[in-house]
């Protein structure tokens, strides 16, 4: 027997829902979807809406989710809350964004003159809120931290 359960994560207004991509279970889900809408008044935006699948997916599969959500396919590498969403192995190209926020906002201090104490400051206090959210929930490939180091 199939697994109809929903496995989701949710956040404020957002919703992300993990499925097998089956018929039944989109029919599922599209109809709690609109259950929701009709009870709560809230409508989903479907133009804002977006569904992934992973490249290797049949586009008889991508054409099917497509017309029973109306929803649009979107390609990974995305990003959500600061974290990367993959699949597969850790990648340093996952970290891009972290690797050029770090580097940038030091980068952005060079040409200031501060003290060796108001460096370390800086570092620790405006540097260590950057990445402690993301390396709380991924943790990065040693490549990641190692080309931190290179960018300082």
């Amino acid at each position: 027997m199939e697994n109809r359960g929903l496995n989701h994560l949710s956040f404020v207004d957002d919703v992300i829902i993990f499925t097998s991509g089956s018929r039944v279970s989109l029919l599922i889900i599209m109809k709690i979807l609109e259950d929701y809408e009709n009870t709560s008044g809230q409508k989903i935006k479907k133009v804002k809406s977006h569904f992934m699948t992973p490249s290797c997916v049949f586009m008889y599969n991508v054409n099917r989710i497509q017309q029973i959500t109306c929803f649009t396919r979107r390609e990974f590498l995305i990003t959500y809350l600061g974290c990367p969403f993959y699949i597969g192995r850790k990648r340093i190209i996952h970290f891009n964004d972290l690797i050029s926020k770090v580097v940038s906002r030091i980068r952005g201090w060079h040409g200031r003159m501060l003290s060796y104490g108001g460096k370390a400051t800086l570092i620790k206090h405006v540097l260590q809120s950057l990445p402690i959210y993301l390396l709380s929930a991924v943790s990065p490939p040693k490549s990641v931290m190692k080309q931190i180091e290179r960018g300082c």
